[in-house]
């Protein structure tokens, strides 16, 4: 046998032996980890419950408007109201940016301030701007007004919405 044989054979007995170190790791991870096949795609979801309706998420018990704005503060609504200026002005004679001033509108119809454009929901709506309304919508703007302009996802904390509204109340 020459040298070169010699040298070829540890190459190729390299190569045998990592090939085969490969797939012995492979069925020992297989014998390790098995997967289970699923039978369909997909999770299973909880069925609804016989008593009614879908699997909604309990929502907290929110107390009604009017006993939030008996505690409610006026000074921590103007705080508030600071997510609004970038589409809001809240001063007598204030400018129409984005959104509508907001300046007197407790009381007053929705989607009628002059000099702006509402959507046709919002001007359609026929609803007096209410502690009620106004706590609906601050809460869920789309999902009092379909397809309204505004895009505030909404304030979730009923605390701040009624701080809101107790400030907008007193812009007169």
């Amino acid at each position: 046998m020459s040298a070169g044989s010699g040298e070829f054979n540890k190459y190729a007995m390299a190569v045998l032996g990592t090939l085969t170190m490969v797939m012995g790791l492979g069925f020992f991870a297989s014998a390790l980890v098995s997967p289970k096949k699923m039978v369909k795609p997909g999770w299973e979801l909880p069925e609804a419950s016989a008593g009614g309706g879908g699997a909604a998420p309990v929502a907290a018990k929110v107390e009604p408007i009017a006993d939030r704005l008996a505690k409610a503060d006026a000074k921590k609504g103007e705080a508030v109201s600071k997510q609004c200026h970038s589409c809001h002005t809240f001063e007598s004679g204030g400018a129409t940016k984005q959104g509508p001033n907001l300046f007197g509108i407790f009381g007053k119809e929705a989607g009628k301030h002059a000099g702006f454009a509402y959507s046709a929901g919002m001007a359609g709506l026929g609803k007096t701007w209410d502690a009620e309304l106004l706590d609906q919508f601050l809460a869920n703007p789309k999902g009092v007004v379909a397809g309204t302009k505004m895009t505030f996802a909404g304030v979730s904390r009923p605390d701040q919405r009624a701080d809101l509204i107790k400030y907008i109340e007193g812009l007169k």
